[in-house]
């Protein structure tokens, strides 16, 4: 699977990780949107923002799915960490 959306590049740069890094990279993506006045999905797909966008996703990162979901969720509510 390769990584097309904001979900997939959370985890295709957290690459498995800790739920606090995808959190991390939720807030980056949330600043930059708000910073240029345009849309998670348009920051993630700036190939120089994110290494991840458009490449193949790593292995098992699929059951981390609902912790990058949850990490956007956080931020969207209560803000960037």
């Amino acid at each position: 699977m390769t990584a097309k959306t904001v979900i997939d590049v959370i985890l295709g740069e957290a690459k498995a990780g800790s739920f606090e890094d995808m959190l991390a990279i939720a807030s980056v993506i949330s600043n930059r949107a708000n910073g240029g006045q345009t849309s998670w999905e348009d920051v993630v797909q700036r190939t120089s923002e994110f290494n991840a966008y458009n490449k193949p996703l790593p292995s098992g990162v699929n059951k981390y799915r609902a912790d990058a979901q949850r990490a956007i969720d956080q931020v969207k509510k209560s803000g960037p960490v």
